[in-house]
């Protein structure tokens, strides 16, 4: 199943790394980027850029969400929520108070993995990791191999589907 890639993912988690560590910037590549809600982009200086490395080790192509920020995110949400499995792990962060996993054998075939504070939660691997999906359960983003038909081929993700999922992604994000 192709997942679905958010408008400025790299950027998005990009600031998601700096509200990590606390910065009010972060560095792409060789640029400065203030988060200070002034637009302003500069070339960064080899400390800054030095500072930037040893501080942040995370991935931006590949961030998972943290328990923190996922808290964050959801708290005034009204959900259900559709994330991407490897999401998963920070979500049993989160602790019983928050995350109640799923045990109904029915609900797990249709990909709710739990609740989060009463929240129906689901994964699908179209769902970029570091990002969530607020709607109602859509079941093309959780399609399953027929076991009677091995050769069954995986379908695509209608374009319909594909743009009110798409519209609708938002970075795991800690509140500043």
């Amino acid at each position: 199943m192709k997942t679905i890639d958010p408008i400025g993912r790299r950027e998005k988690n990009l600031e998601r790394i700096a509200a990590r560590h606390g910065l009010t910037f972060y560095l792409d590549g060789r640029f400065l980027v203030n988060l200070s809600g002034w637009d302003t982009t500069r070339e960064a200086t080899d400390e800054e850029i030095t500072m930037w490395s040893i501080i942040s080790l995370e991935n931006p192509d590949s961030l998972q969400a943290s328990p923190d920020e996922i808290k964050a995110s959801w708290v005034d949400r009204k959900g259900p929520f559709t994330i991407n499995a490897k999401d998963y792990h920070g979500l049993k962060g989160c602790g019983q108070n928050y995350f109640v996993p799923e045990d109904n054998k029915h609900n797990l075939v249709l990909g709710m993995i739990g609740h989060f504070e009463g929240k129906e939660i689901y994964v699908s691997k179209a769902i970029h990791m570091g990002f969530f999906y607020e709607g109602p359960r859509i079941p093309e983003l959780h399609w399953r191999p027929n076991p009677a038909n091995r050769y069954e081929i995986e379908p695509e993700i209608s374009a319909e589907v594909e743009l009110r999922v798409w519209t609708t992604l938002y970075p795991f994000k800690l509140t500043t």
